[in-house]
């Protein structure tokens, strides 16, 4: 599931500049990370958000 929403939240960002329905995506993923109480899992999602809203030189700090 969370290889979905990360494709997913990428394809927003970097094919339809859609932050909102990125954003959205990026929590559903981790959502599923802390319903499996996978901390490693939720930290390298948050790597991969982080990483992939540099590229765009997006600040966001929740």
């Amino acid at each position: 599931m969370p290889i979905i929403c990360i494709m997913e939240w990428k394809y927003f960002l970097n094919c339809l500049l859609d932050f909102k329905k990125a954003k959205s995506c990026h929590t559903k993923a981790i959502l599923f990370a802390n319903m499996m109480g996978d901390d490693y899992l939720e930290e390298k999602i948050n790597e991969e958000w982080n990483k992939d809203l540099s590229k765009l030189n997006i600040c966001y700090d929740d």
